[in-house]
């Protein structure tokens, strides 16, 4: 049995923990990510993983538990007062980001709490983050805690991105920062606008405007000919991924005559009602998050189910920086 731990994270400049031998002597090391896993593998070191702590129906509860609060989080009657704009609840936008955060944090916290259950450590040394779990875990400072520091903020779920590239019969991913994917897709989206005559015009037609957020054009070929078929206009706005990409995309949207609207584009009055909108509710939620939504996602999921102890929950709220 081990009497310390080392558990490493990308919250943490990893090599530098690594050149210090100190920081692994007579430690057993757990990694919690795929970055601190590649590292200790390529250097050849002996480390274990998070995810062998954690059984599948541990698994099982966490993505369950994520799904259901990602769902419903914004449907909260102190939320739902809060983020309603034009009789739209816009909580729905965060779900995706919201369940993939809630999903690793869930999970680091359940298998920290599981590797302490096995280990029985007398010292820990950690990532910054992990750091932070183990401060609220071991609220009793039964277990020396030592921390480095922080080298990176946490991330959601589409500030990296993968591009796929058909290059002929073989596919390639290329992951890159959101940043320069959104500049790619700017890139193509005024080209394709230009020379197909895509751009959306506010042109006051009689008919009804139908507005598809974030649509794959692909994917849902069937209704926009559907909608088309009902005399309605369909305008696309996409801001993480093209509405047209390649032939098929494109062939389907001008077959619907869809024309594409970009934010970018709208008029500085707009944006500025936008931005004045915006401001007004990052005010509400900032007092609002620290006190209902970390307890309606931690404290209210039921974390008992794990066979946890229920005191050991109750001060992670502290830990999640909205």
């Amino acid at each position: 049995m081990e009497n310390s731990l080392l558990l490493l994270d990308k919250s943490s400049d990893i090599h530098s923990i690594l050149s210090n031998p100190e920081n692994t002597k007579n430690k057993k090391i757990i990694c919690f990510d795929i970055e601190s896993t590649t590292i200790l593998s390529e250097l050849g070191i002996n480390h274990e993983l998070m995810e062998n702590y954690v059984s599948l129906e541990d698994e099982k509860k966490i993505e369950d538990l994520a799904l259901e609060k990602a769902l419903s989080w914004y449907k909260n009657d102190k939320f739902e007062e809060l983020l309603i704009f034009n009789n739209i609840n816009l909580g729905w936008l965060l779900e995706i980001e919201f369940h993939q955060y809630l999903l690793q944090v869930m999970k680091h916290v359940i298998g920290i709490l599981r590797i302490i259950e096995k280990e029985k450590p007398l010292k820990i040394f950690s990532s910054f983050f992990l750091n932070s779990i183990l401060k609220s875990v071991d609220h009793e400072n039964k277990i020396i805690l030592k921390t480095f520091p922080k080298i990176t903020s946490s991330e959601f779920y589409f500030d990296n991105v993968e591009i796929p590239i058909n290059l002929g019969i073989k596919k390639i991913n290329i992951h890159t920062s959101r940043n320069f994917a959104l500049k790619i897709k700017k890139f193509l989206e005024q080209s394709t606008n230009l020379f197909f005559n895509l751009k959306y015009h506010d042109n006051n037609s009689k008919n009804s405007k139908i507005l598809l957020l974030e649509f794959n054009p692909i994917q849902y070929n069937e209704l926009m000919h559907e909608i088309y078929s009902l005399n309605d206009e369909i305008i696309l706005l996409n801001e993480r991924r093209p509405a047209v990409w390649n032939l098929k995309s494109l062939t389907i949207v001008k077959n619907t005559k869809s024309k594409i609207l970009r934010l970018s584009t709208t008029s500085d009055n707009v944006l500025h009602q936008i931005d004045n909108e915006r401001n007004d509710l990052l005010k509400k939620l900032r007092n609002y998050f620290p006190k209902i939504m970390i307890l309606q996602a931690f404290l209210q999921l039921k974390i008992i189910h794990f066979g946890l102890q229920l005191k050991k929950i109750l001060p992670l709220f502290a830990i999640i920086d909205f």
